[in-house]
């Protein structure tokens, strides 16, 4: 039996081998673990991600909005400005007698419970302001 040494020799090279490859089997199983784990924890990244763009948008989109509207409003106050501007110019283009502004005055006073009459000012009648 010559042969019987190289036959355990090789047995042994061969159970030798098989241990080293579990112990290799089992580092590339805890291995894929470990990266399947990863790539779950970089979706979960990517998720969380893509919600905080979507939100970024939507608020970059509200900011514009609200610039707009900002814009709107100021545009119309100038526009309410502008016609303010026009009727002081109306009005300081508009020329009246003193009597005139006097008899209004007058009637304002009347109006406050002050007896003015204003027929004794003026030797005609009466009449009645427009007052704005």
């Amino acid at each position: 039996m010559p042969d019987e040494p190289r036959i355990i020799n090789a047995c042994a090279a061969a159970v030798n081998e098989l241990a080293k490859t579990r112990l290799l089997i089992e580092a590339l199983e805890r291995e894929s673990k470990l990266i399947s784990e990863r790539l779950e924890t970089e979706k979960k990244a990517a998720a969380v991600l893509q919600e905080v763009n979507r939100t970024r948008s939507s608020e970059a989109e509200a900011l514009r909005s609200a610039v707009a509207a900002k814009n709107e409003t100021i545009a119309a106050k100038d526009a309410v400005i502008a016609g303010q501007d026009k009727l002081v110019q109306a009005l300081k283009n508009k020329k009246t007698s003193p009597w005139k502004r006097f008899g209004d005055v007058l009637r304002c006073s009347h109006t406050r419970g002050f007896k003015v009459k204003t027929d004794s000012i003026r030797k005609r009648k009466p009449v009645e302001s427009k007052i704005l």
